[in-house]
Parts: C-alpha cells; sequence; structure tokens
C-alpha cells in the first residue's frame, strides 16, 4: 500500500510539475512575442520619426527656394500680387516651423 501511494505520489508530483513547467513555458513564450512586437514597433516609430524629420527638410528647402526666389524676383523689381506676398510669408512661417523639427538631426541653412 505504501508503495501504491507512494508510486501515485510521485506520478501526481511529476504531472505537476509537467503541468507548471508547461505554464511557465507559455509565460515565457507569451513574453517573447510581447518582446518582438515591442521591438517591431519602436523600429516603427524609429522609421516614422526618420520620415518625419526627412519629410520637414523636404518641405523646408522647397520653402527656401521660393523665398530666395521671391526676393530674387524683387531685386529685379518684378511685381507680386498681395496673394504672393502672403504666400512668401507663409513659406516662411513653414520655413521656420521645419527648422524646428529637423534642428536635432541637421542643420539647417538660415535665409
Amino acid at each position: 500500500m505504501d508503495i501504491v501511494i507512494g508510486v501515485l505520489g510521485a506520478g501526481i508530483g511529476s504531472g505537476l510539475m509537467a503541468i507548471v513547467m508547461a505554464v511557465i513555458q507559455r509565460k515565457w513564450k507569451k513574453d517573447d512575442q510581447q518582446n518582438l512586437i515591442l521591438e517591431k514597433l519602436e523600429s516603427i516609430s524609429q522609421r516614422m520619426d526618420r520620415m518625419e524629420a526627412e519629410d520637414a527638410e523636404r518641405e523646408a528647402k522647397h520653402s527656401r527656394i521660393r523665398i530666395l526666389r521671391f526676393g530674387d524676383e524683387c531685386s529685379h523689381d518684378v511685381k507680386h500680387s498681395r496673394e504672393h506676398f502672403e504666400q512668401v510669408i507663409e513659406d516662411v512661417d513653414a520655413y521656420e516651423s521645419s527648422a524646428q523639427i529637423i534642428l536635432n538631426s541637421k542643420t539647417i541653412r538660415p535665409l
């Protein structure tokens, strides 16, 4: 009888141990999946930041080109409409806000 109880006890103990190990392995697998998701999210976030900086730099260059062209036209006595003046002021504002975004990564040339 003691042998039967000992064998059953060992069987139950090893069964419980197997269940505990399965639960632990499932948790580790879940943690690994969560870590993988977090790594991918971080990668996407970095790519988005890089794309935002590139877009800001591109917008700043385009605004700068339009501003310089306007200044050149003014120096050659080209007449401009009120709307054109307003557009250049918007370009200056866009240039300045774009400069703030890319200031951390690169240097932007002054007007």
